[in-house]
């Protein structure tokens, strides 16, 4: 049986965009070769200890006798490969076929190891498609090397494991995506449906629904099993990369789906720092958004508890006709705090009232010392304690205020003392302005003049709402009215009341019953 040989490089290929945005593992198709970014190749180890990259004797020249590395792009063909050149005095370049270049290191011997690695550009490295190539989204690059070439040590490897004997692979070959730089910006608008924002508390799961609608007045067609959307989130360690929605284990949970049933998921597969799903369209002939069309992706099962602040999004165009490939770039917030809808919802992505507070033990609102704060515990609120025993519980020194717009819409506690409407009470009690209940006065005075006895009053005051005491000379003789039950006016029997006078002016107190029930 023969063993599977380790592979001792680790190869990356990757652009880096005058945007500061890195692509891995793609290729460049359709656009202009001397503009193009160029094409960066990383080498260091993977299942190697160590690795020594040797010069060869009296070599300056990439030849096909005389590299370090081959380099075969195996199925698109190059724009002006002649052209291609290598961007650093260490390394020189020599082209073969089109389509084969040899890399060889002019410097002295370098070691490449855990913490070292080699770099190099390649300028002007673009593809292009033949007519029989217009489904291709993918294309194959391989790289070889020889330990040693007559006789003499290139490439010197140190194995993981002593006693190993030609452990080694000689070769490596990496899948690229196409990268379509050729046609119109894809006339999209892309943005977040409500809110952008998903809560970092850990516990509560969020949901983002992102919205792409056509700009254009004409339909932009997906191609099926060809066009591709790609949703993509950036991930890594919340200490290195705080700005990162998760790691790839944690974001592996999210859900994401596009409404409708024309497109099929395709692929997530993680990509440098990006976890990555694709979505192409699922049958001929593909998806058709019309002008002001809109379709919506959703995201759900959202779980995170990365430090608060912006991490984004990003999604991708990809092999749509006429237009080259583009990318959107939208933020979403992370926050314990959610408002939509205007309702205010902390550990809660739905609230359902102007303020919502989900989560469990106390909830505090601190200011400094540990006096100065707002709990809610077992259903109490406390303001200035942390124990409250009652559904409100106010302590601390000094004038406490609930305060509106002015001085006058107060309520103020000073040494015991309410006042509303006023900002030094001077009773238990001490009220600036006007007594109302339901918005109506809780009482009023009328007076009468008394002609005749056994007088009826018929009053605008009606007793099922008011109650009516007539005001005596002195606090013994002011007597409550009673209503006529037939007539429901009220009556005053002047013969029963010795403090009333022919030809006087009777005064009457209403209050509303409410003050009797």
């Amino acid at each position: 049986m023969t063993a599977t040989k380790k592979q001792p490089f680790n190869f990356l290929f990757y652009y880096e965009f005058d945007t500061g945005e890195i692509i891995e593992k793609a290729l460049l198709v359709g656009g202009d070769p001397t503009t193009a970014s160029p094409l960066h190749l990383r080498i260091g180890i993977q299942e190697a200890k160590k690795i020594l990259i040797c010069p060869l004797p009296n070599a300056t020249k990439a030849s096909s006798s005389d590299y370090h590395f081959k380099l075969q792009f195996d199925t698109a063909k190059l724009l002006q490969p002649e052209q291609i050149t290598v961007d650093s005095d260490d390394w020189d370049l020599h082209l073969e076929k089109d389509t084969i270049f040899y890399l060889l290191w002019k410097k002295e011997e370098v070691t490449l190891d855990e913490n070292n690695s080699i770099e190099l550009m390649l300028n002007g490295v673009m593809a292009t498609l033949e007519p029989t190539q217009q489904n291709t989204t993918t294309t194959n690059v391989t790289l070889s090397w020889e330990f040693k070439r007559n006789g003499i040590t290139i490439i010197d490897v140190t194995p993981t494991a002593p006693g190993e004997t030609d452990p080694y692979e000689k070769s490596f070959t990496e899948t690229l995506d196409m990268i379509q730089q050729q046609g119109l910006a894809i006339p999209l608008y892309v943005g977040f449906f409500s809110s952008n924002r998903v809560l970092n508390t850990n516990n509560q799961e969020s949901e983002l629904r992102l919205r792409i609608t056509n700009m254009s007045k004409s339909p932009i067609n997906f191609i099926a099993n060809r066009s591709q959307l790609v949703v993509a989130l950036e991930v890594g360690d919340a200490n290195t990369f705080p700005w990162a929605l998760g790691t790839k284990d944690l974001l592996n949970g999210v859900v994401v789906s596009i409404d409708g049933d024309k497109w099929g998921f395709k692929k997530i597969e993680e990509k440098g720092r990006m976890l990555e799903w694709t979505f192409t369209p699922k049958s001929d002939p593909g998806v058709e958004l019309k002008s002001q069309d809109t379709m919506i992706i959703k995201l759900s099962q959202i779980v995170t508890d990365y430090p608060t602040g912006m991490t984004n999004l990003y999604l991708r165009s990809q092999y749509v006709p006429g237009y080259r490939d583009s990318e959107f770039i939208c933020q979403i917030e992370k926050t314990p705090l959610v408002y939509p809808d205007k309702n205010v919802g902390i550990g809660t992505t739905t609230p359902t009232a102007k303020l919502q507070i989900n989560g469990t033990g106390n909830t505090f609102l601190s200011g400094n010392g540990a006096t100065n704060q707002v709990i809610i515990q077992d259903g109490n609120l406390g303001i200035g304690t942390t124990t409250p025993t009652a559904k409100l519980q106010i302590d601390g020194t000094g004038t406490t205020f609930l305060s509106g717009n002015g001085t006058a819409n107060q309520v103020v506690i000073q040494d015991g003392n309410l006042g509303i409407g006023t900002t030094e009470p001077k009773g238990k009690l001490d009220i600036q302005g006007s007594i109302k209940i339901n918005g109506s006065p809780a009482m009023k005075s009328e007076e009468y003049l008394y002609l005749e006895p056994d007088i009826l009053f018929s009053l605008e005051q009606s007793p099922e709402e008011w109650g009516a005491f007539i005001a005596g000379s002195r606090i013994i003789f002011t007597r409550q009215v009673n209503a006529s039950e037939q007539d429901k006016k009220w009556k005053i029997i002047t013969s029963e009341y010795n403090n009333i006078l022919e030809c006087t002016r009777v005064k009457v107190l209403f209050i509303r019953n409410e003050f009797f029930e």
